[in-house]
């Protein structure tokens, strides 16, 4: 039907339509006229000058799409039913892959035992859309900083034929520790980190290199320490008077700050965000399994947003 009307519309004319569709032009007249029929208004005006959609005819053509699109979807949920394999794999970055994405696969598992579910690491946000783009995960999710050119990000994405879905916007914390001169605020101003070293990762994980510099300006130059992993950081922090900065999300996640070892405050006059996306393919290649996916990783997300931050 769709077809039918579309290229109707398209030609302005009843025998190149039928051309078209292959089709002898009596045919598709008594197919027309039946229809109209049927529904009890015209949808075609036939003028000396052709043949176009009626306003009626204009509605009934995308009613005809999304009818046709939802038949699609329930065909293909007779695939989730079946007992068949299904890999699925996301990659992301700390904490989102050792806290969000294995709580979600131990639900997702639960409710389809045929999935084969893996997680994959990369924190370089670069590196994690390349590895996304060449299919060796189904979809991942990333951190975008202030700093970040978001449009060019955006039209990475969308030249490759996936789409970006904004999940939660976090922010960076100063973190030190429970006996620094800074632990009776709880929000601090950039200058008042200049007496303090800084202990960064030696690689820039997690962290984008403008706000590195921007912080490593406003602080003691002459101590800076670039260490490898969260625990050396974590360990040299306790102590000394150094700083560090972290997402909250890894914050809330870390028993450091849970038994009080570690605490964390906001700057009151710079922000630090970082956007988390989710990064999949558009609607057009995605599964039903997909669909599913993504409405768990945003229900995970939703979830985390209403948990009493520590």
């Amino acid at each position: 039907l769709q077809n039918l009307l579309f290229e109707i519309s398209k030609c302005g004319s009843m025998n190149k339509a039928a051309q078209k569709l292959f089709l002898t032009q009596p045919a598709l007249n008594a197919a027309m006229n039946v229809l109209e029929k049927d529904l009890g208004f015209s949808i075609l005006s036939r003028s000396s000058k052709g043949i176009y959609l009626t306003a009626a005819g204009t509605q009934v053509v995308q009613d005809a799409e999304i009818i046709l699109n939802i038949l699609k979807s329930w065909r293909a949920l007779a695939s989730i039913n079946e007992p068949v394999c299904c890999n699925v794999s996301i990659v992301s970055f700390a904490p989102v892959c050792s806290h969000i994405l294995p709580q979600l696969m131990i639900k997702l598992q639960e409710d389809y035992p045929f999935l084969n579910i893996s997680i994959g690491y990369q924190s370089e946000l670069e590196e994690c859309l390349n590895i996304i783009f060449s299919e060796q995960y189904c979809m991942g999710i990333v951190g975008i900083t202030l700093q970040a050119n978001e449009k060019k990000i955006f039209k990475t994405i969308d030249k490759n034929n996936y789409q970006a879905q904004h999940l939660m916007k976090d922010f960076y914390h100063v973190i030190f520790r429970k006996e620094h001169p800074l632990a009776a605020f709880s929000e601090i101003p950039l200058d008042k980190l200049k007496p303090f070293p800084i202990a960064l990762y030696s690689s820039n994980r997690f962290f984008d290199g403008n706000y590195q510099k921007l912080l490593l300006d406003h602080s003691r130059n002459d101590q800076h320490v670039f260490l490898g992993n969260n625990e050396s950081i974590f360990t040299y922090l306790k102590q000394s008077d150094a700083i560090s900065f972290f997402p909250e999300m890894f914050i809330h996640f870390t028993d450091a700050f849970s038994s009080g070892e570690l605490l964390h405050a906001k700057l009151s006059d710079y922000v630090m965000p970082l956007k988390h996306y989710l990064v999949y393919p558009t609607d057009q290649y995605l599964t039903v399994m997909d669909r599913i996916i993504i409405d768990a990783v945003k229900e995970a997300y939703c979830s985390y947003q209403k948990t009493p931050k520590k």
